[in-house]
């Protein structure tokens, strides 16, 4: 029921029943039970409409990066932070093996665990592409300059062993598996000290007529 049909619905039954007590009685349950049902067809309507909303918001979210707009596609994908920045890029394109390099830049006295170190540590430098198999990590990462413990006695909890404090650069070559154009979402994470915050920086890949490009996911 519209609201113009029982706005009339009420009109008539006040014309009719406004001549006693009783058809008057009448007339007040008749426009509560119409008002109620408008009421809750009005909240249904709302909310199945934020359920939709919603629904379409995480389909656009997914790794399907198609459905993102105004994507922007660089050589390189750069985040800046108060006490670090990180360069994510695919450089050696024309080789049979292309490298992802990830270039870590310090700031005020920060570090991060190396992920060659043999200590036992949540939040070690990582990255991965999730599920993804059309592109692949190809042998060993290169860290550089290459992470030394350190081995000084003085070495406490302010100046721990498995430090990385200088600016540092990690490569990996990739395998490509298909000649087809395609997007890839990946992650870099580690926990940076003395903060103390896990970080995960998010970046995609496109691939697109024998070419890396970068970008930052809308997600």
């Amino acid at each position: 029921m519209t609201f113009f049909k029982a706005f009339n619905v009420l009109n008539l039954a006040n014309f009719t029943f406004n001549s006693n007590e009783g058809a008057n009685l009448f007339y007040t349950k008749t426009k509560y039970l119409i008002m109620n049902k408008l009421i809750l067809t009005s909240t249904l309507f709302i909310c199945l409409s934020c359920t939709t909303n919603e629904t379409t918001v995480k389909a656009n979210g997914t790794n399907n990066t198609s459905l993102q707009e105004d994507v922007k596609y660089s050589n390189s994908l750069t985040v800046e932070e108060s006490d670090y920045s990180i360069k994510i890029e695919v450089i050696n394109q024309k080789s049979a093996h292309p490298s992802l390099l990830i270039s870590m830049v310090l700031k005020d006295g920060a570090y991060f665990a190396s992920p060659l170190t043999k200590e036992e540590l949540k939040g070690k430098f990582y990255y991965d592409f999730g599920e993804y198999t059309n592109l692949e990590f190809f042998n060993k990462v290169i860290e550089t300059p290459l992470f030394i413990k350190n081995t000084d006695v003085t070495s406490n909890i302010l100046d721990p062993a498995w430090a990385v404090k200088s600016n540092t650069t990690y490569e990996q070559q990739l395998t490509l598996k298909t000649k087809k154009d395609f997007e890839v979402l990946g992650r870099v994470q580690f926990t940076i000290e003395p903060r103390c915050t896990f970080e995960t920086i998010p970046f995609g890949i496109k691939y697109e007529n024998g070419e890396f490009k970068l970008f930052s996911p809308k997600c």
